[in-house]
């Protein structure tokens, strides 16, 4: 495959055309990251799931990370999805993921750019929080129960 295909950027005109859409793109548009960063941070409606990229390179993902804490506001960012067909890869990249994710936050404490507690709060967020808000979580099972109560 060619390379350039991967460009994030290549999506403009379908993220612009559809802006009540929710996009979740993966894997940090790897190599090409920075465009990444660019349309999350400029386009509403995408979010970012880096899925397993902790396992392409982790060294660029952690930059990556870091570079989005200060570009990108904080709800667009999911640090792990688990697109895989066997459960076991899926809890080997999850286990990675947070060891990968816990140094890229504690070099930001290390500089001084957060408190422990602020990366806490990154953290929660990235693993869990905004994935429950994105897909709407809460409201979908409330949908759930209110549909099976009148069965």
């Amino acid at each position: 495959m060619p390379v350039d295909y991967i460009r994030a950027g290549n999506m403009c005109a379908l993220l612009a055309r559809y802006p009540d859409a929710r996009f979740v793109l993966m894997h940090i548009s790897y190599p090409y990251s920075d465009e990444l960063v660019a349309l999350a941070k400029h386009y509403p409606n995408v979010y970012v799931d880096l899925c397993w990229a902790w396992s392409i390179d982790p060294y660029t993902v952690q930059d990556f990370v870091r570079t989005w804490i200060h570009a990108v506001p904080s709800n667009k960012l999911f640090a792990f999805g688990g697109d895989m067909f066997w459960p076991t890869i899926s809890v080997a990249y999850a286990r990675q993921a947070r060891r990968w994710l816990t140094r890229a936050l504690q070099a930001e404490i290390d500089d001084g750019l957060l408190s422990e507690g602020q990366a806490m709060e990154l953290a929660t967020r990235f693993m869990l929080t905004n994935q429950y808000a994105c897909f709407r979580i809460d409201d979908k099972r409330a949908a759930i129960e209110r549909a099976h109560g009148q069965i």
